[in-house]
Parts: C-alpha cells; structure tokens; sequence
C-alpha cells in the first residue's frame, strides 16, 4: 500500500524549518544530539517568524539570544557522526506545546506554541534557569491567543494581548 501524504502548510513547513534549524545548530556546536538550548536558538532564527511577536511584547531579541547561547555552552559535546539526533527533551516540549495549541484552540502546533512550550518551567529549564529569562508561558499564550495571522498582529497592552482573529490550520505536530 502506498503511504498517503498529507499537502503541508507555511506552519508546518516552517516547525520542520525550526527543527532543520536546531539539527545544523547542534552540529556547528559539536553537539551530537539537539535540545532545548538548540530548539530555542532555532525559534529565535528570524525564519521561525517570531520575531515581530517578540517586538510587540517589547522583549530584548538580543537578550534572548545571549540566554541561549549560555545554554548552548553549557549543553555536552562529542564526536558528531552524521546528523544529530534529538535529546529526550524535545517529544516533552513537543507534547507541551500540543497542550498550548489546544489550550488556543488551534489546528495545528506553531513556532509560538513551541516557544511557549520552552518556557514552561520543569518541561525542559529548570524553574531557577527560567527565573533570569525574560519571556513566560502565560504571556505567550496569550499572543498566540490572539493571532490573528502568521505576521506581527500579536500586541501587548499593559500585559495583556490585545484581542485578534484565530487562525486554523491543518492537524497537530506528530511526526517529531
């Protein structure tokens, strides 16, 4: 029997691009799997499409990226024989960010759901390692909430995502 494929979408083809993004990561590291370190530092790639989400919420991109680069030092490294292969933390992540996706009453698992999922405290950081981080769960959940397309139309007011359009997509992230 031959294997039906389903068409992708921009939001799934841009997690496998999130994904491809942490694996190229890892390997320039010498890191011979990839994890929340690397996971972040691909979310944080302009072509994760966060970007403009991060401005609205008046977050310091370059902030966000040291934070992980912190991370990624501290992440082990070995002998990198082909490509690196993902650490158990990644389907943890990957569940919690199905959790938002529900929780926002989306189709589909999205960049800012995986971000949200990130920082999660006790998914993958420590509650003490999240602590200097300047990004919560709660308030990305919000911004997801309210997106109302892929571009910057999450805001922040006083705190508070300002109200937006849902956008559905296809099914959830299950491949990972």
């Amino acid at each position: 029997m031959s294997e039906i494929i389903e068409p992708k979408n921009e939001v799934t083809q841009r997690i496998e691009n999130v994904m491809h993004i942490a694996k190229s990561i890892a390997a320039e590291h010498s890191h011979t799997t990839y994890g929340l370190p690397h996971l972040l530092k691909a979310l944080l790639h302009e072509d994760a499409g966060i970007l403009p989400v991060l401005a609205d919420l008046d977050k310091d991109w370059y902030f966000l990226e040291e934070w992980a680069d912190v991370r990624l030092e501290q992440f082990p490294k070995g002998v990198v024989r082909g490509e690196p292969a993902q650490d158990k933390t990644i389907n943890d992540v990957l569940d919690e960010a199905d959790y938002v996706r529900i929780k926002q009453k989306k189709d589909l698992v999205d960049p800012l759901c995986l971000l949200a999922a990130v920082c999660t405290p006790g998914i993958g950081f420590s509650y003490d390692q999240l602590k200097s981080f300047p990004l919560t769960r709660e308030e990305l959940v919000l911004a997801g909430a309210s997106n109302g397309n892929s571009s910057a139309v999450y805001a922040a007011n006083n705190g508070h995502a300002t109200p937006g359009s849902q956008q559905q997509h296809g099914t959830a992230l299950n491949k990972y």
